[in-house]
């Protein structure tokens, strides 16, 4: 959840997801590849301790096209003696999820930890209660691929998860102040070049300094970081001019300045994604901020797009690999996609199936076309009070929905887990229990209107958009302060629950089946 106050990414989940670093968890020989890894969770009691009455157990997965700070989650099913099982999509041969294993009677999580999913490898684990709020886990591979350190977290995983989020979120750590920022005056000197390895050496430093990291994880972490480095901060380099107070017409840079894009590692490794933020913000500021006239893949084959980006970006990055090139296709697809709500053409359909011979990006890109086209196709109502002072919620409602159940879902564009909760909530739209439910979706003026005009649609449902004020007198009146925030209303538009943050998507249903006895 967001405090409503803040528009910094909220960490919690994010964080929950970066790998434990042992010697055998990690390869870096990873694949893209789509298929499930199966997963079977088996809890059990002790004398010491029973198995608590409604266990819940759920997956953060990350995917590699996910933007910053964007998850999916699976809540695991019970088949009734404490067995969770599930077959985990994934979208590369191997990946890491994060795993929350949670006590509803006091909400309160048991344990936090990470497991390592293959899909040829299906993963099994035995958890034993030795106290009611702590588990004893083992797993049928305890050196290979499936090794996890499940539990409270460990020092070197919290170290590693603190270390790589405030690298990623430097602006808001203490470091910050300390650090050697490029400045105006370097941007009106053309010296930020020089400027931005003393930086990232000062980030690197500041967020290593005191952390454990075995030898192994180096070369991966410190590439992880130049690449994010590199998305934050040396491409959009128009961006952060402003950002450092430059306001003067600032002419495009050398193409030496972006030489520091040849330092990062291109293989496989690209795929074995820290949870916080992935490969892709990078992917995509490179094709929006790069130079060098990269252009759309619009109808061009891939072959053709490929061989023209291998050009443009050759004196920027000499060697760039089959994998880079395929990936900044698809994203370039994805772009279109998620960023333009422009779903693909015919003639790009067949160019995709015809494009990807050693992965399967293609069925990756393909069922976020389908998703769109789905989206797209609902529904959508937007009522704009962006100009008025005040707004009545109770009203609203009972005008615009007599006799009907209401979900009101308070959110914002810059809210993270907002926009997870949304794909989570889709699916959920299209069951027998979301009939004659209507989904009303609140934003405020600190939503861009151009982030709201793209993401409106694909929710579908009716969409109210509130000026400051208005906003900031319904917010003190039902005492909101954190986003996401549900009202699950029944027919006589009665308040039967509030939840701040998702519940999960069973417990979402369950009160669906509520507000419509």
């Amino acid at each position: 959840m967001f405090h409503k106050s803040f528009i910094v990414p909220f960490l919690i989940l994010g964080a929950l997801l970066f790998p434990s670093l042992k010697a055998s968890a990690l390869d870096f020989d990873n694949s893209i590849m789509v298929g499930t890894a199966d997963l079977e969770i088996q809890f059990n009691g002790s004398p010491a301790a029973t198995v608590p009455s409604g266990l819940e157990v759920r997956l953060i997965m990350p995917y590699i096209f996910d933007n910053a700070f964007d998850n999916v989650t699976y809540d695991l099913k019970n088949d009734g003696n404490n067995c969770f099982r599930m077959a985990v999509p994934l979208e590369t041969k191997q990946s890491i999820a994060g795993m929350i294993v949670r006590n509803p009677e006091n909400e309160m999580a048991i344990s936090l930890g990470y497991i390592e999913l293959d899909q040829n490898k299906p993963l099994r684990i035995t958890g034993t209660f030795i106290t009611p709020d702590s588990i004893d886990y083992r797993t049928n591979n305890p050196t290979g691929f499936n090794t996890i350190p499940m539990g409270h977290y460990n020092n070197t995983t919290q170290a590693v998860e603190s270390m790589f989020i405030n690298f990623c979120n430097f602006m808001y750590s203490d470091g910050f102040k300390d650090a050697p920022l490029p400045t105006a005056e370097d941007y009106k000197q053309n010296s930020v070049k020089q400027k931005l390895p003393e930086l990232f050496n000062y980030m690197s430093e500041y967020t290593k300094k005191g952390v454990p990291v075995p030898d192994f994880a180096k070369a991966w972490i410190d590439n992880c970081m130049r690449y994010n480095f590199a998305g934050q901060w040396v491409l959009p380099y128009q961006r952060q001019a402003r950002i450092s107070g430059y306001t003067d017409s600032l002419p495009t840079p050398p193409l030496d300045y972006y030489s520091s894009l040849n330092d990062i590692d291109y293989s496989n490794i690209l795929l074995s994604r820290p949870g916080v933020i992935g490969v892709y913000p990078f992917l995509k500021n490179m094709i929006k901020y790069l130079p060098v006239g990269i252009q759309p893949i619009g109808e061009s084959s891939v072959s053709e797009w490929q061989k023209d980006l291998k050009q443009r970006i050759s004196p920027v990055i000499t060697k760039p690999t089959d994998l880079l090139l395929d990936l900044l296709s698809a994203s370039s697809y994805i772009m279109q996609i998620e960023d333009d709500n422009k779903p693909l053409s015919a003639t790009q359909v067949a160019n995709i199936k015809a494009g990807y011979h050693d992965s399967d990006l293609d069925k990756i890109i393909l069922k976020k076309n389908d998703n769109l086209i789905k989206q797209l196709k609902q529904a959508l109502h937007v009522y704009d009070y962006s100009d008025s002072t005040s707004f009545d919620i109770d009203s609203f409602i009972a005008t615009n929905f007599p006799g009907k159940p209401v979900v009101v879902d308070f959110w914002n564009t810059w809210c993270g887990p907002c926009m997870n909760a949304h794909s989570e909530v889709a699916p959920i739209k299209d069951m027998p229990v979301a009939d004659n439910v209507v989904f009303l979706y609140i934003c405020d003026s600190s939503s861009d209107m151009a982030d709201f005009s793209k993401h409106a649609p694909k929710i579908g449902g009716h969409h109210v958009r509130l000026s400051e004020q208005a906003a900031k007198a319904l917010y003190e009146k039902i005492q909101l302060n954190a986003f996401p925030t549900y009202l699950f209303l029944n027919g006589k538009h009665e308040l039967i629950q509030r939840e701040v943050s998702f519940p999960g998507q069973a417990e979402y249903i369950s009160i669906l089946e509520k507000i419509k006895q």
